[in-house]
Formats: structure tokens, C-alpha cells, sequence
């Protein structure tokens, strides 16, 4: 296949971008070496194209064979399972959910699926990540999806590396971090940088009065004017899997202050949220050939506002334990559609980073990924979850691995078509 041909393809899978936003996202599919030298990455493209890995799989799923009990084991998916997709969230006030979890870091691919599917895509990442793609073992692997599997049958991963993780976010300060946003005598408090690309974040596209005061509205409602808006941009990413997306950020002060002047506790008294668009899941090419159980109304397939937005609520449930938080919430605003609001703060900056990463981190990435399944995973023979992968049930690690690689073969012979376009 051409170059552009593939580019072609690539932009078919995401409807709502340009063919340049295409080409961007490829771009920036790049790593750094030790001395700051960016060249092509494999991982970074396989991060970047969420819906292209689940076409593939779709298309080649019937030459990788069985994947053992698993196969056919559904519920509610995460849809970008991936090295770099795990972390802590922080909850400070929400009832029955612990503060600091060690968790999914987005919510907004997930939807019913087949859990082969996330495993795959993970097992997948670990080997293409840059850092080890020609170290990894089969025996590594085996113990990452040995772990997974005692998630999926409820054991949780206790001590070191999660608690190491989160007494991380615990140490970090709780407040926005300084260089979101600027202050001066003149124009008070503004959203930095402005009018500017830096890095991978393209700022301040030209935002309409009617959609700024239509999210300053919605904002309001969600904090129930306990803040002042301060400053509205709106921006879009160049590379990852929202790459494209015009997203949209707010900063705020605590009702009761002023924005032309300096507040006492910047930790306390400044918040910035990010407004993300919300659109149909990554895994939707492998989900809306809509098996028996799914169909072309579903919460994989479906454009519908209202559907999007159930469909995050439900990996919210299952991956954070809330449909909504004070800090964290689905919404639908008129002439702009479903959107997340997430805080950015400090504390939700700890996350797992490929070339940082050991196999202990991938293991309990692995394990957190089995536990979130456990909670949706249904029509269980009465045999229970023994049976999808108990003592004496084969749960697939070999076929898995075996899968996992002929994947990660085809991804980097796809990626050497348009590498040097992240040259």
C-alpha cells in the first residue's frame, strides 16, 4: 500500500478529523534517544491510532487462532489498554470510593467487548514499547497475563508498587500546576500559554461568545457557582489518541475573589479543568459488525450525544467506582456535544511512562486490568470464574502471546509505511 493510501485509511477510521490531523498524529509518533534525538516509534503510532489496531484486529483475527478461554469471555471493555494508560486518580470527595486509586487514566474508549480484546491490545504495548521490543520474554509475558488472570478472579495486587504509586500522587502538591496559567496586574489571571504552539498542545483556536458562555454555563451548573471563571481557551493535541480533538480549558477562582488580583493559596483557590470531546470508542471497528448481543444502536457504535455520554458513565462506574464526581463528570453542551470535564492537577499527573516502566508496574497494570473485567463479566456457566480461567482451565497466555506479537509484527510493517513522516 502507498503512503497515502494508507494515510487514506487511516483518516476513514476517524471521521471527525482532517487528513492533516491524520498526518500530525503520525508526526508525532516519534521518541527521543539519550541525547534529545526524536526518531520513529512504533509504540507512539499503535498509542496515537486506537481505532486502527482494532481494525486490524478485526481483519486479522481469523489468522491468529484461539486465544483459550478467553476468547469468548465479554463484558464492559476499557478499549485503549496500554502501558502508558494507567495511574492514580484522585477522588477527594466522592462517598464509598477510595481517594487515591491506581486505576485507567481515561474513561472514554471503553463499552461492552470482548475482554480478549484489551488484554491483547496490552500484552500488545508491552511489546512494542520502545524500551524492550527485542528484550521482552515469553516468560515475562506469561507473568503479566498470569496476573490479569488473578484479577479476573478477584486478587488484587496489594504492597509494594501500587502502594509506591500512590504514596507518589500523595507527595505531589494539590494544587494546578504554575505553568497553566499566568498572572499579571493588567490582565490578572489568563490561561498560559496564548496565541501559541508548544509542543504537542496547539492553543487558543478562535472560540465563539455563544459556545464560551454555553461551557461557562455548564460549568457554573457543575460547581454550583462555588467558583469565578477566570479565562476560557479553546485547543487541540497533535499527537496521541485524541489527537485532532478541539478540546477545551477553563481557569477558575474561588467565588468571592477577584481575577485581577492575586488569591492567598494558589493550591487552594486556583482550579483548571479540560473540557474533552467525547466520540465513538476506539474498539468500535472490531464491536459494530454488532454481534448477537450488540446492536447498530449501541453504546460501540453510536454518535448519539446522549449514548456517549452513558456509554463514559459506565466506565466511569467501572474503572473509578462513580458515574460522577466532584472533580470529574460527563456532560452534554448544546452546539458542541458530550464532553468530560477532568481537573488538572498535580496529583493526577502520576501515571506510568513506558521508558520509566518495570515489568513490576506492567504486572500490576495487568492485575488492575483483570479487576475492572471481573466486575462486568458475564454469562458465567455455573462453573464461575474458574472456568475463564480457574487451576485446571487453560486461560490462553501462549495463544495470547503468540497473537500479541504477530500484532505487533503487522503494526510496525503498517508503521514503515508512513515512518518517515515521523522522521
Amino acid at each position: 500500500m502507498s503512503q497515502s493510501a494508507f494515510i487514506n485509511y487511516l483518516n476513514l477510521l476517524y471521521p471527525h478529523l482532517s487528513w492533516q490531523d491524520v498526518v500530525n498524529k503520525i508526526e508525532e509518533s516519534t521518541k527521543k534517544d539519550d541525547n534529545d534525538v526524536e526518531t520513529p516509534s512504533a509504540f507512539k503510532f499503535f498509542r496515537a491510532f486506537v481505532p486502527y489496531f482494532y481494525d486490524l484486529l478485526r481483519r486479522e483475527k481469523p489468522n491468529l487462532g484461539g486465544l483459550g478461554a478467553i476468547d469468548t469471555a465479554r463484558g464492559w471493555v476499557v478499549g485503549d489498554a496500554h502501558v502508558e494508560n494507567f495511574g492514580v486518580i484522585y477522588s477527594p470527595d466522592t462517598p464509598g470510593v477510595e481517594k487515591y486509586q491506581f486505576t485507567m487514566n481515561d474513561s472514554d474508549d471503553g463499552g461492552p467487548g470482548f475482554f480478549y480484546a484489551d488484554i491483547l491490545r496490552f500484552v500488545t504495548s508491552v511489546i512494542l514499547n520502545d524500551e524492550w521490543s527485542l528484550t521482552v520474554s515469553n516468560d515475562d509475558l506469561e507473568q503479566v497475563i498470569e496476573r490479569y488472570v488473578r484479577g479476573l478472579n478477584g486478587q488484587k495486587s496489594n504492597g509494594g508498587t501500587r502502594d509506591d504509586w500512590i504514596d507518589e500522587a500523595k507527595g505531589k502538591d494539590p494544587g494546578v500546576k504554575d505553568d497553566y496559567y499566568t498572572f499579571n496586574s493588567t490582565d490578572g489571571y489568563k490561561l498560559a500559554p496564548r496565541n501559541a504552539s508548544e509542543g504537542n498542545w496547539v492553543y487558543d483556536y478562535c472560540l465563539s461568545q455563544r459556545d464560551k458562555s454555553a461551557i461557562e454555563e455548564k460549568i457554573n451548573g457543575f460547581y454550583e457557582n462555588e467558583w469565578t471563571i477566570c479565562d476560557v481557551i479553546k485547543m487541540s493535541k497533535r499527537a496521541g489518541g485524541s489527537g485532532g480533538l478541539i478540546q477545551y480549558r477553563v481557569l477558575m477562582i474561588q467565588a468571592g475573589l477577584n481575577c485581577q488580583e492575586p488569591v492567598g493559596d494558589a493550591d487552594q483557590d486556583i482550579m483548571v479543568v479540560d473540557l474533552k470531546p467525547l466520540v465513538r470508542p476506539g474498539i468500535y471497528p472490531l464491536m459494530c459488525d454488532c454481534p448477537v448481543y450488540i446492536n447498530a444502536d449501541s453504546h460501540a457504535c453510536a454518535l448519539d450525544p446522549e449514548k456517549i455520554k452513558q456509554r463514559v458513565e459506565k466506565t466511569l462506574k467501572e474503572e473509578r467506582g462513580y458515574t460522577e464526581s466532584e472533580y470529574n463528570r460527563v456532560v452534554n453542551i448544546d452546539n458542541i456535544g458530550p464532553l468530560d470535564i477532568r481537573p488538572r492537577r498535580r496529583r493526577d499527573g502520576v501515571g506510568v511512562e513506558a521508558d520509566e516502566a518495570d515489568m513490576n508496574d506492567i504486572r500490576l497494570e495487568a492485575n488492575t486490568l483483570g479487576i475492572i473485567h471481573r466486575k462486568t463479566l458475564m454469562d458465567l456457566p455455573d462453573a464461575g470464574l474458574g472456568y475463564i480461567c480457574g487451576v485446571t482451565s487453560d486461560c490462553g497466555s501462549a495463544a495470547i502471546i503468540s497473537a500479541a506479537r504477530q500484532m505487533a509484527a503487522l503494526i510496525k510493517d503498517d508503521f514503515a509505511i508512513v515512518s518517515s513522516i515521523a522522521s
